[in-house]
């Protein structure tokens, strides 16, 4: 498989392309380190399994989106970003998750979304759709984060897709996708996610300025 398209190493990390035989790995890190940033919808640890499915159907379609970059020292993954392939007329095939938390946070994001209809807008037929960036805490504040975005953008743009759609939970990849030119086009604050019960689906949740899933576009035209 060729890495080269994420570019050069940066200070000690090598980036690349997940690979078949690295499956199993990912889904540990990704369940370690990103899985609890969907608390604030009212994911709780039990709840993984439906994750790591929902992860496992979007590496086994082979589209060689998803990447990761590598301590270069021990071998250890440091940072992931997953990103799927959306087209035009094709539903993703995704498998149905089972807990109920997880199944309403993903009815709010989808409703969140759907009245932004990216194909016909920016008259694509295709798009990068992004989830879960996560860095592990051992490699935190270091500008990975950053080196992620940038690298991806660069080589979907390079793959010619025209648009990328990043949804958000995390104040921190907020900041950071930022800076390299996201434009949000729906939010919703964790307090007003209520569940098909009425209730909040998580109480709890950040209050504060930073407490909302929001959903926007990196316009990579020219």
């Amino acid at each position: 498989m060729d890495h080269s398209e994420l570019g050069e190493p940066f200070e000690n990390f090598s980036f690349k392309f997940i690979e078949p035989h690295e499956y199993e790995a990912v889904l540990k890190v990704l369940e370690g380190h990103l899985y609890q940033c969907m608390e604030p919808m009212g994911y709780k640890a039990e709840m993984a399994e439906d994750w790591n499915g929902f992860f496992k159907a979007m590496l086994h379609r082979g589209d060689n989106l998803s990447y990761m970059a590598v301590d270069t020292e021990t071998g250890q993954i440091a940072s992931i970003r997953m990103v799927d392939h959306a087209r035009k007329g094709k539903t993703a095939d995704f498998p149905p998750m089972k807990h109920k938390a997880n199944v309403e946070s993903m009815e709010i994001c989808e409703k969140l979304c759907e009245n932004e209809n990216l194909y016909e807008k920016y008259d694509i037929t295709e798009y990068g759709d992004m989830f879960g960036l996560v860095t592990v805490s051992d490699y935190r504040q270091r500008g990975l984060a950053g080196e992620m975005y940038r690298r991806g953008l660069h080589f979907l743009k390079k793959r010619g897709f025209k648009i990328v759609k990043c949804g958000f939970v995390s104040p921190f990849t907020r900041r950071a996708g930022k800076k390299h030119g996201y434009k949000e086009f729906a939010r919703r604050r964790f307090l007003e996610c209520i569940g098909s019960d009425g209730k909040i689906l998580n109480p709890n949740a950040d209050d504060g300025p930073d407490g909302y899933i929001c959903f926007g576009i990196f316009d990579l035209r020219d």
